[in-house]
């Protein structure tokens, strides 16, 4: 495991993040680098500030698409259970209840306003990833599935 992913006993994967705001938008740049090199690191396809010990609300995905302060505007479908891993829990999978169609609102690394519709693995990934935010891994929420 990288050395700067936090693992699943680490109290920053466990605390609501706070919103970017105020000064630390000016931190943002360096944040997204350390985000991004360690998502790379583990092959991940998104990671969330917090799995790097930062706690705002943060995400970077595998697609370079930065989210801060996002929020799931709508969700849509019926929940399916999906496998899901983790960066800060390798080598387990658990079967976690997402919903299939996601509209979600977020500012991108500029703090422009950004809106997208997600479905499939996308939306998957975003629920998996504002989890972090939250401070809920998928062993929280999910059944063990199997192990890798």
């Amino acid at each position: 495991m990288s050395q700067i992913i936090k693992d699943v006993n680490d109290l920053v994967l466990r605390t609501p993040a706070s919103r970017v705001s105020g000064g630390e938008w000016e931190r943002l740049p360096k944040l997204v680098k350390e985000m991004t090199a360690a998502m790379k690191e583990e092959k991940g396809l998104g990671v969330a500030a917090p799995q790097v010990g930062v706690s705002l609300r943060v995400v970077v995905l595998y697609d370079k698409t930065v989210m801060v302060n996002p929020r799931i505007e709508e969700y849509k479908g019926h929940k399916k259970l999906m496998p899901e891993g983790c960066l800060s829990i390798p080598g387990k999978t658990f079967l976690v209840n997402r919903y299939p169609e996601i509209k979600v609102t977020y500012q991108d690394r500029h703090g422009k306003a950004q809106f997208d519709h997600c479905v499939g693995t996308d939306a998957q990934l975003i629920q998996h990833e504002l989890d972090h935010l939250e401070g809920t891994l998928i062993c929280d929420i999910g059944e063990p599935a199997y192990n890798r």
